[in-house]
């Protein structure tokens, strides 16, 4: 056995079957705590006061996930006393059939790592979630208590394992604890980006390609994930109609080393309260410099939806469906086991998506200043075939 591991023992004992006196005192004897726990509902109280102090350290962290039954008002109290804590808020779909699509959360470890600052650490691993029912015992939960030196192998790897978790989690922010709320209790709410042009000829775009041009981050940011879904919503310029599109990013990058064709295009003037949308026409060159349009995506219109219907909450938080290629969950995987949870589907993942009066589709009047509307809107979908027949529940 590693010399440095100075003893392993399994927590509980079958009765009593209570962790928290055992808790408590790793809690009271650390330096501080690097942990990830599957859900998270106790309160610091329920532990005597102990787990914000052992998580105030610079080096010290909280990962649970946000999916419930976790406590996001618990987590803010913790956060309001010096805790750091982050939320592993991410949803992953597109499974094939026979893989389970009950639970959401993705963040199934039960980690702990309380440092000490001159003496062995501790190491636990098991099936304890911070819940009442798990650490007084009514459960039948088993943890193994590694004691440790930071010389050991084990603890390195465990510390790298933890900081990896760490990576892949939001900060938890206090005036978001609604917004966290309302990713929790609606999963089927999910953002979608939305793009608003004005120009002629808008019913017949069905078959063409649209090219935008951005320069604002949030834009440049909305539009580059190649095969994602835009909505677009193109006013008549001689009519006043509006037609709805769903639309595919199909090429997006930097403008300045591509050759364009002449296409229909938008250039986006963030002192404009429409975005113009050219007929069939060349791109002019000073368009193309990197402080004009720090991104271009090009976008092919896939199908008229006249049943879908938006809404523009002021404010709160729905999944935004992105790419899964690249995400780090997904490439961990190799190439036999990706194969059993999505044959030969592209991996969905869902992230948060916060929005407030910026994002709506008309900044209301009282917010004096309010920065010009943006190129790629917020929107919910609150009706039609995307929100009936799409599956818009979370991801599993």
């Amino acid at each position: 056995m590693d010399s440095d591991v100075l003893s392993v023992e399994l927590c509980p004992d079958w009765s009593p079957s209570s962790i928290k006196a055992r808790l408590e005192a790793s809690l009271h004897g650390c330096r501080y705590l690097q942990a990830a726990v599957g859900y998270w509902t106790v309160t610091d109280q329920f532990l005597r006061g102990k787990i914000a102090p052992a998580l105030r350290h610079s080096d010290a962290f909280l990962c649970t996930d946000i999916h419930l039954p976790t406590d996001i008002d618990a987590l803010a109290d913790l956060v309001e006393n010096g805790a750091h804590v982050r939320l592993m808020a991410k949803d992953i779909g597109g499974f094939v059939r026979g893989v389970s699509k009950d639970h959401a959360g993705l963040l199934h470890a039960k980690m702990l790592l309380f440092r000490s600052a001159d003496g062995p650490a501790e190491l636990w691993i098991g099936s304890h979630n911070w819940t009442k029912r798990a650490i007084s015992g009514i459960n039948i939960e088993a943890s193994v208590i590694i004691r440790l030196r930071d010389s050991s192998p084990i603890f390195r790897e465990a510390a790298n394992y933890l900081q990896k978790i760490k990576r892949e989690c939001i900060e938890f922010e206090t005036d978001k604890v609604e917004q966290y709320k309302q990713l929790q209790q609606s999963r089927a709410a999910r953002a979608v980006k939305l793009v608003r042009l004005t120009g002629p000829d808008a019913e017949s775009l069905v078959g063409q390609e649209v090219t935008l041009f951005a320069s604002d981050a949030s834009d440049v940011r909305k539009l580059n994930a190649y095969g994602s879904t835009v909505y677009l919503v193109m006013k008549d310029s001689d009519t006043s109609s509006e037609y709805t599109y769903r639309t595919k990013v199909i090429l997006s990058g930097e403008p300045s080393n591509i050759q364009f064709l002449p296409c229909r295009h938008s250039l986006h003037d963030p002192k404009r309260q429409e975005h113009w949308l050219t007929p069939v026409q060349p791109i002019p060159k000073w368009a193309l410099s990197q402080s004009t349009a720090g991104l271009f995506a090009t976008l092919t219109v896939l199908e008229s939806d006249a049943e879908t219907e938006f809404e523009y909450p002021r404010t709160g938080a729905a999944w935004e469906a992105v790419s899964g290629e690249s995400d780090a969950l997904v490439l961990r995987l190799e190439a036999e086991d990706r194969a059993d949870l999505f044959g030969n589907r592209a991996p969905i993942v869902k992230v948060p998506e916060f929005f407030g009066p910026r994002d709506m589709e008309n900044p209301p009047p009282e917010l004096p200043g309010s920065p010009p509307m943006r190129l790629v809107q917020v929107a919910v979908i609150a009706k039609g075939n995307e929100a009936t027949n799409r599956g818009l529940g979370g991801a599993s």
